[in-house]
C-alpha cells in the first residue's frame, strides 16, 4: 500500500511565488490572503515562509473527506528561522468540524516543539524532548490522533503515545489550515484520513514525500509496487489496479524491494497472470 492511499491533502510548497499553494492530491489549495508568503529553500526544492506580521495561508476549498473512524494524521518538515527567546509560535493549526484542532507549536524559551490537541473542551499537549532549535535545521514531525490516543514522532524517533484526553469522534471534516508568519518555514506538508505506521513515517522522512508527486513520477500514470500479500496489485499513482482470473495460481516471493508476484503455472498455462479490473488511466 502506498503511503498516499489515505492522504487527502498534500502541499509540496514548491511554488516560486504567488498567492496560491497547490494541493497535489486533492482540491484543498491554500491561499495567502495577505500576499506576503514567499518561497524559501526547503527540504525538497522550495518550502514557504510568511514574511508579514500575523499573516497566514488560509483555506480555499476543503475536501469533502470525513475523519475519525480511521484516525487523523499530519506530517511535514518545519524549520525555525530565528530565535528571539521570547515567544511561542503556533506554526500550523489544522481545524476540523466540532471545534477539534491540532496545533504544532514552537517555544523559543525552551527551544522545543510541541503538539496540542483539542476537542473544544479539553486539550492534550505533548512536548518533544530535547533542545530542538538549530540555526540551519529542518525537522520532520508527524502527529496522529486515533480516537482518544495521540502519537508523535520527530525525525524517526517516537516521542509519546496514549497522551490524549480529547476524543476524536467520527464524521468530521477538514475546515482550515492556518500557517503563522514570521520565524517559521514549512515544507512537504500532508494530512491523512488514517494513521501513519512506522514504515509510512520512514518513507516520508527518507524521501521528504515530495518524490511521490514531483520529479521522476511526474507524468507516471500507473505504478505497481507488487507488495500485497494476497489479492490484486494496487496502482499507487492512478486507478489501474491489476488482478487475476485465477488467484489460486498466484505466488509471492521476496523481491528487490518488498515482494513480487508470479504465476505458479505460467509456462504450463501459457496465459498472462494479470489484467486490469478497473478502467486504465
Amino acid at each position: 500500500m502506498s503511503v498516499f492511499d489515505d492522504c487527502i491533502a498534500y502541499w509540496n510548497l514548491d511554488e516560486a511565488g504567488g498567492q496560491t499553494r497547490s494541493d497535489t492530491v486533492g482540491s484543498f489549495h491554500l491561499a495567502d490572503a495577505s500576499g506576503d508568503v514567499s518561497a524559501y529553500s526547503g527540504q525538497i526544492n522550495n518550502g514557504a515562509r510568511a514574511d508579514g506580521s500575523g499573516s497566514l495561508i488560509a483555506n480555499t476549498s476543503p475536501p469533502s473527506t470525513t475523519f475519525g473512524y480511521y484516525g487523523f494524521a499530519m506530517a511535514g518538515w518545519f524549520r525555525i528561522l530565528s530565535d528571539a527567546n521570547t515567544d511561542t509560535h503556533d506554526i500550523i493549526t489544522i481545524t476540523l468540524t466540532n471545534s477539534h484542532t491540532m496545533t504544532m507549536k514552537f517555544n523559543e524559551v525552551s527551544n522545543q516543539y510541541s503538539v496540542v490537541l483539542s476537542d473544544g473542551t479539553s486539550t492534550s499537549t505533548h512536548q518533544m524532548p530535547g533542545t530542538l532549535f538549530t540555526s540551519s535545521g529542518w525537522r520532520f514531525i508527524s502527529a496522529q490522533w486515533r480516537g482518544t490516543t495521540f502519537y508523535a514522532t520527530i525525525d524517526l524517533t517516537a516521542t509519546g503515545g496514549g497522551l490524549s484526553t480529547a476524543a476524536l469522534t467520527t464524521g468530521q471534516s477538514l475546515v482550515s489550515v492556518e500557517y503563522e508568519a514570521g520565524t517559521v518555514a514549512i515544507d512537504e506538508l500532508g494530512i491523512w484520513d488514517g494513521e501513519l505506521n512506522t514504515s509510512d513515517i520512514a518513507t516520508l522522512f527518507n524521501s521528504g514525500a515530495g518524490l511521490s508527486h514531483t520529479g521522476v513520477f511526474a507524468g507516471c500514470t500507473a505504478y505497481w509496487k507488487c507488495d500485497e500479500a494476497t489479492g490484486k496489485f494496487l496502482d499507487s499513482v492512478g486507478d489501474f489496479n491489476l488482478s487475476s482470473s485465477s488467484p489460486a495460481m498466484l505466488g509471492r516471493r521476496t523481491g528487490k524491494l518488498g515482494t513480487y508476484g508470479y504465476e505458479k503455472n505460467l509456462l504450463g498455462s501459457g496465459n498472462s497472470a494479470y489484467g486490469w479490473d478497473t478502467k486504465p488511466a
